[in-house]
């Protein structure tokens, strides 16, 4: 068969490995409620939960991202704005699977990986730096990890023999034992992962429950030449990828991740797309490192719960107010999966009520989200010194200052003489003048010059007023005795 033929029938079966894995969607599990916050926020807060469906409306397995980066795969978009979660959780529906991984990793040791690259080491140096930097997010004791190099020569042998470790040194002399790439050696890809499988398959055939992936680390893509010495019968050509590719929708138990390392003219995308479950192509000895700086992906059932915050200053902001509510979320393989439509709606009178309060998971990362969107820097850590230093202050002054401005006569002891006699001063002066002499006393009560009081005139009984109707007293009056 011609080239062209080979790449035709590849990117057909791209299409249709694409085309199914797209073949679902994202639903809501029930109504949005609006969530209590308090008192981290006063923000409404809203709560959903996300299930993956076929087009059926099957049920689905993905591989979400790790926990601590499924928040910011997770994008709500509210009306015409776009908001990331604080709070984001995937459970594990799967029965009886328990939370260990049995892992296969084939590094590719042809002829290609002795290629240097800018940074002077060699692929297969770089990828054996990055397996290792993989292998320290593993369980020791729990996972069981095997490694295997796979070249043209002995593939069916050296992958049956291969080891499934549980301690993490294990592994690391495993890796460091594995043969250098040799120029006479092709690549038998189509082989190694087809072997790969069965291995991986008979660990579940005979009772092992675990996650179960196959790791395929490779520059090239599937070239063998059993007329120049390479192993008789290998798979190869478009029977070969069929061969693998139906192995791989069979062992539906096992996720198959690919990645493709070097120059992008010389890797097989195709073809690795479509016997993968997961496909990454990278080019330079970093990438290769920061994309294995965490462990692969755990399969696990697509029930994602998560929640987020509105900007508005309170629920009095979302009266007689429809909210339309889309999901997505962008998963390790580059795909993103959409939700359908919800919407939210508050009463046309009235401000909402809260539906709920936000359990203690969501209140811990509402707590985290807010202290890492807080400024940095001496303000925010002294502002609770401030604070206090500031109640003490005013404390002093209503302990000491204001009882000496009331009682300042109670305080003399405690003031210098020179500020006393100014004190005393002032206070004298403000002090009202004594009655003046010349000020007429009441009637009855007058005096001499000498002091002696002043004799009374006699008074006539006779003119004496009688006592008013009213019973009040009346003044005694002297008239003067008519004259003539």
């Amino acid at each position: 068969m011609t080239k062209e033929i080979y790449w035709s029938v590849a990117l057909c079966l791209l299409a249709q490995s694409a085309g199914a894995g797209q073949a679902g969607r994202l639903v809501f599990t029930d109504r949005v409620p609006m969530l209590s916050c308090d008192p981290v926020s006063t923000a409404p807060c809203f709560r959903f939960g996300l299930k993956a469906v076929g087009a059926d409306g099957t049920p689905l397995t993905l591989s979400l991202p790790p926990e601590g980066r499924l928040a910011e795969s997770l994008t709500i978009h509210v009306d015409n704005q776009d908001f990331k979660p604080f709070y984001a959780s995937a459970t594990n529906t799967q029965r009886g699977l328990s939370r260990n991984r049995i892992v296969l990793i084939l590094i590719d040791i042809s002829g290609s990986m002795i290629k240097r690259l800018p940074t002077g080491e060699t692929r297969f140096d770089a990828a054996k730096a990055a397996v290792s930097q993989f292998l320290q997010g593993f369980e020791p004791g729990i996972d069981r990890v095997a490694i295997a190099a796979f070249e043209s020569h002995k593939v069916v042998e050296t992958i049956q023999s291969a080891r499934f470790l549980t301690t993490l040194s294990d592994t690391q002399r495993q890796l460091e034992s594995l043969p250098k790439p040799q120029p006479r050696n092709n690549t038998a890809l189509y082989t190694a992962m087809d072997e790969g499988l069965d291995l991986l398959q008979h660990q579940l055939e005979s009772g092992a429950k675990a996650e179960t992936q196959l790791f395929v680390l490779t520059d090239g893509e599937n070239e063998v030449y059993p007329e120049r010495g390479d192993d008789p019968g290998l798979l190869s050509g478009d029977q070969g990828l069929q061969a693998v590719i139906d192995k791989v929708n069979a062992y539906k138990r096992i996720t198959v991740t690919a990645v493709g390392f070097g120059d992008a003219r010389e890797v097989d995308q195709a073809a690795l797309r479509a016997m993968s479950n997961h496909f990454r192509m990278v080019t330079d000895a970093e990438t290769l490192k920061r994309e294995f700086s965490h462990p692969p992906a755990k399969p696990v059932a697509s029930d994602i719960a998560a929640a987020f915050t509105l900007p508005w200053a309170g629920r009095a902001s979302l009266t007689a107010r429809t909210l339309h509510l889309r999901v997505s979320l962008l998963l390790p393989t580059g795909e993103n999966w959409e939700s359908d439509e919800t919407q939210w709606s508050s009463p046309e009178m009235g401000v909402p009520l809260f539906e709920g309060r936000c359990n203690n998971a969501e209140i811990a990362a509402l707590m985290e989200a807010s202290r890492a969107a807080a400024p940095n820097g001496w303000p925010s850590a002294l502002r609770p010194v401030l604070v206090f230093v500031g109640l003490g202050g005013l404390l002093l002054i209503l302990w000491f200052l204001i009882p000496r401005l009331i009682w300042a006569d109670q305080y003399w002891g405690g003031i210098p003489a020179a500020a006393r006699a100014r004190w005393a001063s002032a206070t004298s002066a403000s002090q009202p003048a004594p009655v003046a002499a010349s000020r007429r006393a009441p009637p009855g009560f007058e005096s001499a010059r000498d002091g002696s009081p002043v004799p009374r005139a006699p008074v006539d009984a006779t003119r004496v007023l009688p006592v008013n109707l009213t019973g009040t007293r009346t003044r005694l009056e002297r008239r003067k005795p008519p004259e003539g």
